[in-house]
């Protein structure tokens, strides 16, 4: 098959799915800006980090920040392919980042406050790091709920993992054809 029938193709099935179940555009749309705002909250979370970190900057610190934003892209793209159980790794995310903000307010905060914690930069660094680990916190707890705890969105999450199930038949198809 040729590679513009291919594509019409693909675009004809993707059409066919959403033509069929009313509502799932707009979810994947929503579901796709969700994934990317949570991704970009980590990713700032992240850079928040190593800003703060300064001059104490390590290989492990960096291979930590590669981590951090390299777990929950996996769990995105696993939930954008349409299994909206890996989206449960979004309430652990959220967790994490929740204790880790309670030790901040409760042992870093106050000494930022008082004087006792010497910084060798500024503290807004630490601000900007507890914003960002909120916004973090805040959107991961959102997106878990809004992928896991909607029957609505489980079944359109369920739906756009067979249209790609079919989509990928479909290129495999084509692909054994020109072989």
């Amino acid at each position: 098959m040729q590679r513009l029938d291919l594509q019409d193709e693909l675009c004809r099935t993707r059409q066919r799915f959403l033509k069929k179940h009313s509502g799932m555009e707009q979810y994947l749309r929503r579901e796709k800006a969700l994934l990317l705002v949570l991704m970009l909250f980590v990713c700032a979370h992240k850079l928040s980090v190593l800003f703060a970190a300064g001059s104490e900057l390590t290989v492990s610190g960096l291979i930590g920040a590669m981590l951090g934003i390299g777990l929950p892209a996996f769990f995105a793209l696993a939930v954008y392919s349409g299994r909206w159980q890996y989206g449960l790794f979004f309430f652990l995310l959220g967790g994490y980042l929740a204790f880790d903000l309670f030790d901040f307010g409760v042992t870093t905060l106050p000494r930022l406050l008082n004087g006792s914690l010497v910084l060798a930069g500024s503290p807004l660094w630490f601000y900007c790091l507890a914003l960002t680990e909120a916004l973090c916190t805040a959107v991961s707890f959102f997106a878990a709920c809004w992928l896991t705890l909607v029957p609505k969105n489980r079944t359109f999450a369920e739906l756009a993992r067979r249209m790609n199930i079919e989509c990928g038949r479909i290129a495999r198809e084509s692909a054994e054809q020109d072989d």
